[in-house]
């Protein structure tokens, strides 16, 4: 729906902030308008960047809006701040931190797929994973809360395992995880329930969860849950980094590939 795009595109973006456990403040749009778009489409679009916006007290400043024959697109850049000795990077995990993720993983994916094939009845733990896949809401307030805290973070949008593996290679080191312990919603276990299928690989893989994958030490134990407590937010560890197989993820059951590839056939 028009709307869950508008919210969307500010939301990826904030994801990306939530990581780097910045505060947003100034947006820039470039939009390119089909000729034959609704007007009430293009209402609806605008009411959900609107929406999107005031959640996260966000200014659109500026960008630029053409028409275009092919299809709508939006690029939106949003600029926040952080100061530099509490930014969190990729760069920072060290063999012994533990790997943590907020939320739980993988139904964004399974909403995706009810929404390209929908079933026969459509139950209300559908409407739940859809949402999850149209309205994602980063963790912004905790990220920021854990920044100067974890030693490593990363938002979870081309899939948890794909998204590590940057972190790996950023930090030098290897990540190990135990699938058994990724946090999965009980909307999820409904459609597994359902459907008979594995939930694991779409949380493993599927993406666009828009929840943090973050490394901590023992250290870093009091700030964390006190991040946890002040912003509601949960969290779960999940996995171990290593000094062994540095730049790699790996584990029983964990996949070699899958996710989004921003540049696929490129090394």
């Amino acid at each position: 729906p028009a709307d869950a795009l508008g919210w969307k595109a500010v939301a990826v973006n904030v994801s990306d902030l939530a990581a780097m456990g910045a505060a947003p403040g100034q947006a820039l749009l470039a939009a390119s308008f089909p000729r034959d778009l609704a007007v009430e489409r293009a209402e609806a679009l605008a009411a959900g960047l609107h929406a999107a916006l005031n959640e996260w007290d966000v200014a659109l400043v500026g960008g630029d809006t053409v028409a275009t024959p092919g299809p709508l697109t939006l690029s939106l850049t949003l600029l926040g701040r952080v100061a530099p000795e509490a930014a969190l990077r990729r760069s920072g995990a060290r063999p012994g931190d533990t790997v943590y993720v907020t939320g739980t993983l993988g139904d964004a994916a399974a909403g995706l797929e009810l929404l390209q094939a929908p079933p026969a009845e459509w139950l209300d733990h559908h409407a739940r994973l859809t949402e999850r896949h149209s309205r994602p809401r980063p963790p912004l307030a905790f990220g920021q809360a854990i920044a100067g805290a974890a030693s490593a973070a990363i938002d979870i949008s081309d899939g948890l395992v794909r998204d590590l593996g940057h972190v790996a290679r950023a930090s030098g080191v290897g990540i190990e995880l135990e699938p058994s312990r990724i946090p999965l919603s009980a909307p999820m276990g409904e459609h597994a329930w359902t459907t008979g299928a594995d939930p694991l690989p779409l949380a493993l893989a599927g993406g666009e969860d828009f929840e943090l994958a973050f490394t901590a030490g023992p250290e870093a134990f009091e700030a964390l849950h006190r991040a946890k407590y002040t912003t509601d937010t949960r969290f779960t560890a999940v996995g171990r980094v290593t000094a062994e197989r540095p730049g790699e993820v790996f584990g029983d059951g964990v996949p070699e590939a899958g996710g989004y590839d921003h540049f696929p056939g490129e090394p």
